[in-house]
């Protein structure tokens, strides 16, 4: 049984763990850009559960690992094959007219996100908001970012946003409102129905059932599925092969192929750890999504 050491900051309804040492890992373990759940309990990167116990996007570190917390919408099927971001804008966001009167300090704001009575209590949690400025840049007026902590349920005609800093700007009445890529983590493709216009987000490591709720790692070692030709090993093609992108299938390949750079416009996922012999490849890498 793991023996687990807690310091503990409580802010609302979050517990955030400052600090946290598991024995049995070595390894020194922190939380934060969020943080557990008061009803929330520790869940391993390796553990998979049916309910939610940390805040989504909640970064957790591991030695020099890195994870966020999300909400898996379709099944994990192969632990090599990276997620994606299962969002899709305007569907799952929305540009949108803001409700009230919003002023400088303000912590909460409406939006009027119409239409909406399937958007669920906190559907935009660890996602950001973007306010657009009312006239020419100054102190009180210009353009804003905050991610978002909370939202309430869809009623068809607002809803309320709760955010990280309170506004520094007199904002203008409209503002773009983005979830957090990872409170719909799904396999390549599954978006749309073919792959090639999603975000990878990670590669999980546990087989998370659809609605489950679990870590994907985001930064550090990791080892993928290889794609692409003879040619595309990761580390293949010289000293100076050692950038890795994403395949569309959420598999890794190197930029180059048969000592030519081919360029790409793939997301990049890292570079290779191995110094490689010729025609010797490695994907076994050093992954760079979110630190």
């Amino acid at each position: 049984m793991k023996k687990l050491f807690f310091v503990f900051l409580m802010i609302g309804s979050l517990l955030l763990a400052v600090d946290l040492y598991i024995p049995d890992r070595g390894e020194t373990v922190t939380i934060d850009n969020g943080g557990m759940l008061v009803n929330g309990r520790w869940q391993d990167p390796n553990e998979t559960s049916t309910t939610q116990n940390f805040m989504i996007g909640t970064r957790l570190r591991i030695g020099e690992r890195a994870y966020r917390y999300g909400k898996f919408k379709t099944a994990v099927g192969d632990l090599s094959y990276a997620m994606v971001n299962g969002n899709i804008i305007p569907d799952d966001g929305a540009e949108v007219a803001l409700g009230g009167t919003p002023a400088i300090g303000d912590k909460t704001i409406a939006v009027l996100d119409t239409g909406t009575t399937t958007r669920l209590v906190n559907h935009y949690q660890g996602g950001y908001v973007y306010l657009y400025r009312a006239s020419t840049q100054s102190a009180t007026d210009h353009d804003q970012l905050r991610r978002i902590i909370a939202s309430t349920a869809g009623d068809g005609t607002s809803i309320t946003l709760t955010l990280d800093y309170p506004l520094t700007a007199t904002p203008s009445m409209t503002a773009d409102c983005y979830p957090s890529p990872y409170s719909k983590i799904c396999t390549p493709g599954s978006t749309y129905g073919s792959s090639g216009a999603e975000m990878f987000v990670g590669f999980a490591h546990a087989f998370h059932a659809a609605g489950g709720f679990g870590w994907v790692q985001t930064w550090g070692p990791v080892n993928g599925h290889y794609t692409g030709g003879g040619t595309e090993w990761p580390g293949n093609n010289g000293p100076n092969d050692r950038q890795i992108v994403f395949s569309i299938e959420g598999g890794l390949r190197t930029t180059k192929s048969s000592g030519t750079v081919v360029p790409l416009a793939s997301q990049i996922a890292g570079y290779v750890i191995p110094c490689t012999k010729s025609d010797y490849g490695s994907v076994f890498c050093y992954l760079t999504v979110a630190e």
